[in-house]
């Protein structure tokens, strides 16, 4: 089963970043396979865990790009994995925001070969799953 967690809130300062962290932190020590994905210019998040294995490429690349390819890092913590912000202008904000429908249609893509690309992380077998957003947006 797979469940999405979404922190977001357009105040500042109020907290995302920690309780994004240590959600993350305490669900993988409980052995639930995590993906943190750092959309913040500000990559406070990405430098959160200690990386082992740290990808060529990040949000940059899986959004505007839809390459999922190597965009997953492993963390020191098992099952606990990230996708680190590399946008430090903000460039993706404006991306999204100039969107003719308000999202990009590519996001519908990301979801599965993220989670094919997280089990082959975590060398542990498991089924691709088919996304649940309708064919009009983002999940």
């Amino acid at each position: 089963m797979c469940i999405k967690i979404c922190i977001v809130s357009t105040k500042g300062g109020v907290g995302k970043t920690t309780l994004t962290a240590n959600l993350g932190g305490i669900l993988a020590d409980l052995g639930q396979r995590v993906l943190l994905i750092d959309a913040d210019p500000q990559p406070t998040l990405s430098t959160y865990y200690e990386v082992r294995d740290e990808s060529p490429s990040g949000i940059s690349e899986l959004i505007a790009k839809s390459q999922v390819g190597d965009c997953v890092s492993r963390t020191v913590i098992d099952n606990l994995y990230l996708i680190y912000s590399n946008d430090p202008e903000g460039r993706l904000a404006d991306w999204i925001l100039h969107d003719p429908i308000g999202r990009n249609p590519a996001c519908r893509r990301i979801s599965v070969p993220v989670h094919s690309k997280l089990c082959r992380a975590s060398q542990t077998p498991c089924k691709p799953r088919q996304p649940r957003h309708s064919q009009a947006g983002c999940a």
